[in-house]
Protein backbone atom coordinates (compact mmCIF):
# COMPACT_ATOMS: atom_id res chain seq x y z
CA UNK A 1 0.00 0.00 0.00
CA UNK A 2 0.72 3.31 -0.91
CA UNK A 3 0.29 6.13 1.87
CA UNK A 4 -0.47 8.87 0.08
CA UNK A 5 -0.34 11.45 3.25
CA UNK A 6 3.27 10.48 3.08
CA UNK A 7 3.68 11.30 -0.21
CA UNK A 8 1.92 14.62 0.47
CA UNK A 9 4.51 15.57 2.86
CA UNK A 10 7.18 14.41 0.91
CA UNK A 11 6.49 16.28 -1.77
CA UNK A 12 5.68 19.64 0.46
CA UNK A 13 8.96 19.12 1.74
CA UNK A 14 11.00 19.42 -1.78
CA UNK A 15 9.16 22.38 -3.21
CA UNK A 16 9.51 24.33 0.57
CA UNK A 17 13.47 23.41 -0.69
CA UNK A 18 13.34 24.82 -3.71
CA UNK A 19 12.00 27.78 -2.30
CA UNK A 20 14.53 28.52 0.51
CA UNK A 21 17.07 27.08 -2.06
CA UNK A 22 16.46 29.70 -4.92
CA UNK A 23 19.46 32.11 -5.79
CA UNK A 24 19.58 35.93 -7.50
CA UNK A 25 22.02 35.34 -10.80
CA UNK A 26 24.43 38.39 -11.56
CA UNK A 27 22.59 38.31 -14.72
CA UNK A 28 19.11 39.22 -13.48
CA UNK A 29 16.61 37.16 -12.38
CA UNK A 30 17.31 34.13 -10.63
CA UNK A 31 17.30 30.43 -10.42
CA UNK A 32 18.74 26.93 -8.95
CA UNK A 33 21.86 24.82 -9.79
CA UNK A 34 21.94 21.39 -9.24
CA UNK A 35 23.79 21.35 -6.35
CA UNK A 36 21.31 23.43 -4.44
CA UNK A 37 24.17 25.50 -1.86
CA UNK A 38 25.89 26.75 -4.97
CA UNK A 39 24.64 30.39 -5.59
CA UNK A 40 24.83 31.02 -9.73
CA UNK A 41 21.71 28.97 -11.09
CA UNK A 42 21.73 27.27 -14.18
CA UNK A 43 18.83 26.81 -16.60
CA UNK A 44 18.53 23.44 -16.56
CA UNK A 45 18.11 22.99 -12.83
CA UNK A 46 15.94 26.18 -13.31
CA UNK A 47 13.63 24.61 -15.70
CA UNK A 48 13.37 21.54 -13.63
CA UNK A 49 12.58 23.09 -11.00
CA UNK A 50 10.24 25.04 -12.70
CA UNK A 51 8.48 21.98 -13.44
CA UNK A 52 8.66 20.84 -9.95
CA UNK A 53 6.09 23.22 -9.59
CA UNK A 54 3.99 22.90 -12.49
CA UNK A 55 3.88 18.60 -12.47
CA UNK A 56 2.39 19.48 -8.59
CA UNK A 57 0.04 22.27 -10.33
CA UNK A 58 1.39 25.14 -8.47
CA UNK A 59 2.58 28.59 -9.80
CA UNK A 60 6.22 28.10 -9.99
CA UNK A 61 8.00 30.09 -6.94
CA UNK A 62 9.65 33.14 -8.29
CA UNK A 63 8.10 32.50 -11.47
CA UNK A 64 9.07 35.64 -13.12
CA UNK A 65 12.54 35.79 -11.86
CA UNK A 66 13.01 32.63 -13.37
CA UNK A 67 11.83 33.04 -16.18
CA UNK A 68 14.03 36.70 -16.61
CA UNK A 69 16.95 34.83 -16.30
CA UNK A 70 16.30 31.83 -18.34
CA UNK A 71 15.77 34.58 -21.83
CA UNK A 72 19.01 36.19 -20.46
CA UNK A 73 20.87 33.00 -20.61
CA UNK A 74 19.42 32.13 -24.23
CA UNK A 75 22.26 32.10 -26.63
CA UNK A 76 21.79 34.40 -29.80
CA UNK A 77 23.86 33.84 -33.42
CA UNK A 78 23.82 33.72 -36.69
CA UNK A 79 24.57 30.36 -37.05
CA UNK A 80 21.33 28.26 -36.86
CA UNK A 81 23.14 25.64 -35.08
CA UNK A 82 23.81 27.55 -32.23
CA UNK A 83 21.21 30.43 -32.14
CA UNK A 84 18.06 29.87 -29.60
CA UNK A 85 19.52 27.11 -27.43
CA UNK A 86 20.99 27.09 -23.74
CA UNK A 87 24.37 26.36 -22.38
CA UNK A 88 24.97 25.02 -19.40
CA UNK A 89 27.33 26.12 -16.67
CA UNK A 90 30.02 24.50 -17.96
CA UNK A 91 30.12 24.35 -21.54
CA UNK A 92 31.66 28.09 -22.14
CA UNK A 93 28.73 29.16 -23.72
CA UNK A 94 27.84 26.38 -26.82
CA UNK A 95 24.25 25.49 -26.54
CA UNK A 96 23.63 21.29 -25.35
CA UNK A 97 20.92 19.19 -25.33
CA UNK A 98 20.43 19.12 -22.05
CA UNK A 99 20.03 22.21 -21.13
CA UNK A 100 17.86 23.34 -24.56
CA UNK A 101 15.54 19.91 -24.15
CA UNK A 102 14.76 20.69 -20.47
CA UNK A 103 14.21 24.26 -21.24
CA UNK A 104 11.69 23.92 -23.97
CA UNK A 105 9.92 21.58 -22.36
CA UNK A 106 9.67 23.56 -19.62
CA UNK A 107 8.23 26.80 -20.74
CA UNK A 108 5.61 25.04 -22.76
CA UNK A 109 4.21 23.60 -19.93
CA UNK A 110 4.25 26.86 -17.95
CA UNK A 111 2.30 28.43 -20.98
CA UNK A 112 3.80 31.54 -20.80
CA UNK A 113 5.01 32.77 -23.86
CA UNK A 114 2.97 35.95 -23.39
CA UNK A 115 4.85 37.13 -20.09
CA UNK A 116 7.47 40.02 -20.45
CA UNK A 117 10.17 38.13 -19.84
CA UNK A 118 9.55 34.65 -21.13
CA UNK A 119 12.45 33.32 -23.46
CA UNK A 120 11.81 32.51 -27.16
CA UNK A 121 10.92 28.80 -26.64
CA UNK A 122 10.45 28.70 -30.78
CA UNK A 123 14.10 29.33 -31.16
CA UNK A 124 14.79 26.88 -28.38
CA UNK A 125 12.62 24.26 -30.66
CA UNK A 126 14.12 25.37 -33.51
CA UNK A 127 17.61 24.91 -32.38
CA UNK A 128 16.42 21.55 -30.87
CA UNK A 129 15.38 20.29 -34.49
CA UNK A 130 18.56 21.95 -36.25
CA UNK A 131 21.02 19.64 -34.05
CA UNK A 132 18.80 16.19 -34.43
CA UNK A 133 21.57 13.73 -36.27
CA UNK A 134 21.07 12.09 -39.37
CA UNK A 135 19.82 8.81 -37.86
CA UNK A 136 17.17 10.55 -35.89
CA UNK A 137 18.36 11.00 -32.53
CA UNK A 138 20.09 13.54 -30.22
CA UNK A 139 23.51 13.72 -28.69
CA UNK A 140 24.77 16.71 -26.84
CA UNK A 141 24.60 18.84 -29.54
CA UNK A 142 24.89 17.80 -33.63
CA UNK A 143 26.95 15.39 -34.45
CA UNK A 144 27.46 13.77 -31.03
CA UNK A 145 26.67 10.51 -30.57
CA UNK A 146 22.69 9.72 -30.09
CA UNK A 147 21.77 8.76 -26.56
CA UNK A 148 18.30 7.48 -25.57
CA UNK A 149 18.12 9.85 -22.58
CA UNK A 150 18.81 12.99 -24.52
CA UNK A 151 17.04 12.04 -27.74
CA UNK A 152 13.73 11.33 -25.25
CA UNK A 153 14.19 14.90 -23.57
CA UNK A 154 14.26 16.10 -26.84
CA UNK A 155 11.37 14.91 -27.61
CA UNK A 156 9.38 15.78 -25.00
CA UNK A 157 10.58 19.71 -25.60
CA UNK A 158 9.99 19.19 -29.01
CA UNK A 159 6.21 17.86 -28.83
CA UNK A 160 5.59 20.89 -26.68
CA UNK A 161 5.82 23.29 -29.28
CA UNK A 162 5.12 21.56 -31.98
CA UNK A 163 3.44 18.09 -31.34
CA UNK A 164 3.19 16.89 -35.34
CA UNK A 165 6.73 18.05 -36.23
CA UNK A 166 8.04 15.93 -38.97
CA UNK A 167 11.51 15.66 -36.78
CA UNK A 168 9.70 13.54 -34.46
CA UNK A 169 8.60 10.47 -36.72
CA UNK A 170 12.50 9.90 -37.04
CA UNK A 171 12.94 10.19 -33.74
CA UNK A 172 10.62 6.97 -32.88
CA UNK A 173 11.73 5.47 -35.19
CA UNK A 174 15.72 5.64 -33.84
CA UNK A 175 14.08 5.36 -29.98
CA UNK A 176 12.41 2.34 -31.24
CA UNK A 177 15.55 1.01 -32.60
CA UNK A 178 17.63 1.61 -29.46
CA UNK A 179 15.36 -1.10 -27.53
CA UNK A 180 17.30 -4.35 -26.76
CA UNK A 181 15.63 -7.00 -28.13
CA UNK A 182 16.75 -9.72 -25.37
CA UNK A 183 15.94 -7.16 -22.63
CA UNK A 184 13.46 -6.12 -24.16
CA UNK A 185 13.91 -2.55 -22.37
CA UNK A 186 16.47 0.77 -23.25
CA UNK A 187 19.88 0.79 -22.00
CA UNK A 188 21.56 4.58 -22.59
CA UNK A 189 22.68 2.81 -26.26
CA UNK A 190 21.74 0.19 -28.45
CA UNK A 191 24.74 -2.08 -26.50
CA UNK A 192 24.41 -0.77 -23.06
CA UNK A 193 22.48 -3.16 -19.93
CA UNK A 194 19.25 -2.23 -20.05
CA UNK A 195 17.95 -0.01 -16.87
CA UNK A 196 14.77 1.14 -15.32
CA UNK A 197 15.81 4.40 -15.71
CA UNK A 198 16.22 4.49 -19.69
CA UNK A 199 13.25 2.14 -20.10
CA UNK A 200 11.46 4.56 -18.27
CA UNK A 201 11.77 7.53 -20.04
CA UNK A 202 11.75 6.14 -23.47
CA UNK A 203 7.81 4.63 -22.54
CA UNK A 204 6.96 8.23 -20.96
CA UNK A 205 8.06 9.81 -23.94
CA UNK A 206 6.58 7.19 -26.28
CA UNK A 207 2.91 7.88 -24.91
CA UNK A 208 3.36 11.24 -24.26
CA UNK A 209 4.26 12.00 -28.09
CA UNK A 210 2.26 9.66 -29.55
CA UNK A 211 -0.85 8.87 -27.34
CA UNK A 212 -2.84 5.67 -28.39
CA UNK A 213 -0.20 4.65 -30.35
CA UNK A 214 -0.11 0.67 -29.64
CA UNK A 215 3.24 -1.93 -30.34
CA UNK A 216 3.23 -4.89 -28.73
CA UNK A 217 7.03 -4.00 -28.02
CA UNK A 218 6.14 -1.10 -25.51
CA UNK A 219 3.93 -3.79 -23.95
CA UNK A 220 7.20 -5.95 -23.11
CA UNK A 221 8.89 -3.52 -22.06
CA UNK A 222 6.37 -2.40 -19.49
CA UNK A 223 6.69 -5.66 -18.56
CA UNK A 224 10.68 -5.65 -18.33
CA UNK A 225 9.88 -2.32 -16.03
CA UNK A 226 7.66 -4.01 -13.57
CA UNK A 227 9.77 -7.32 -13.65
CA UNK A 228 13.39 -5.17 -12.83
CA UNK A 229 11.91 -2.44 -10.76
CA UNK A 230 13.62 -2.34 -7.65
CA UNK A 231 12.21 0.58 -5.00
CA UNK A 232 15.13 0.24 -2.61
CA UNK A 233 17.30 1.56 -5.00
CA UNK A 234 17.67 5.09 -4.92
CA UNK A 235 17.54 5.66 -9.26
CA UNK A 236 14.20 3.59 -9.45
Amino acid sequence: MIDMARVDEAIHNSLELLKSSFHRSQLGGGGWYHQLEIPEPGPTATALAMTAFLSCDQRPAYFEEALEFLRKRQVGSDDALVDGGWSINTSMGHPVVEATGWVTWALGRARCAHLAETPDAERGYRWLVANQNPGGGWGSFSGAPSRVWLTCLVMLGVAQVSPYDPALDPAIEWLMGQRQREGRGWGAILDAPCTTTHTAIALFTIVSVRPGWRDKSLLEAYDWLTEHLDTAHVDD
